[in-house]
């Protein structure tokens, strides 16, 4: 098995960024959800509520991330140390953040015609993964509840072949990629390396109505859940992909191969 492609997304719920390399911290690839939005109460939002979400893209600027929606954009810095802070609600975690200034906030809650403000998750933030799967006390950034998500080719190409029409890996944001693998033997990994970086599969991933949503236009349709949900049923839960930890820090690129252990 090889990596095939790699991706990370900044602000969560919005479009990823796919990239040759990545490094990976102990919270999951740099970068990679350290922003998120939060409605007037602090609690997160994503597709669930916004499927326009879909529709937000970001590239890499000198300046930080360039966010655009409807041909209007914005950049935002790659991190903030600086601001006010506020403890913000992400499932049944509550976390500590940085919010952006005013300007930024404006701009958000402008093109979602609601009132939001963006958070930013410092380095020093803690936010444990779930102890029913952590194994040495495990952190994760403003993800649903792990660092990274893998997911192989094989797996996607048999959902494909059981669908009408095809559907892009993007509707299920993974981090990583997996080639030369069977049809879900992501399930299968536990501890395992990838260029010295020490990773381990702790969770198969349960899937929602995010990935029910086209990531081109943000339209809501019934698949690819109704499929999956004939053979990818377990204990009422549909699975795709498999969540997995950070053991040890370092570095990963398109073509390294997984080890396992």
């Amino acid at each position: 098995m090889r990596v095939s492609a790699l991706y990370y997304y900044p602000i969560k719920g919005m479009g990823g960024i796919e990239v040759p390399s990545m490094e990976i911290t102990p919270k999951g690839p740099a970068n990679d959800r350290r922003y998120m939005l939060v409605n007037e109460h602090g609690e997160f939002i994503s597709q669930r509520q916004f499927s326009e979400l879909a529709l937000f893209t970001l590239h890499k600027t000198s300046a930080g991330f360039e966010v655009v929606y409807k041909q209007q954009g914005i950049t935002i810095p790659y991190s903030l140390h600086e601001g006010e802070r506020h403890e913000v609600k992400i499932w049944d975690d509550k976390v500590r953040c940085i919010s952006a200034e005013p300007s930024i906030n404006d701009w958000f809650s402008d093109q979602l015609k609601h009132k939001v403000r963006l958070m930013f998750m410092t380095d020093e933030a803690v936010r444990n993964v779930d102890t029913k799967y952590a194994h040495n006390f495990e952190q994760v950034s403003l993800a649903d509840g792990y660092p990274i998500l893998i997911i192989s080719e094989a797996s996607l190409h048999l959902l494909n072949q059981k669908l009408k029409y095809p559907i892009g890996m993007d509707r299920f944001r993974p981090n990583m990629v997996i080639s030369n693998a069977a049809p879900h033997e992501e399930d299968e990994l536990r501890l395992f390396e990838v260029n010295g970086v020490k990773l381990k599969g702790v969770k198969p991933c349960a899937r929602c109505t995010v990935t029910t949503i086209n990531q081109l236009t943000g339209v809501k349709g019934k698949e690819p859940l109704a499929t999956l949900s004939t053979y990818r049923n377990v204990n009422q839960k549909i699975l795709f992909g498999m969540n997995v930890v950070v053991e040890t820090t370092g570095k990963i690129c398109v073509g390294d191969q997984l080890i396992k252990k």
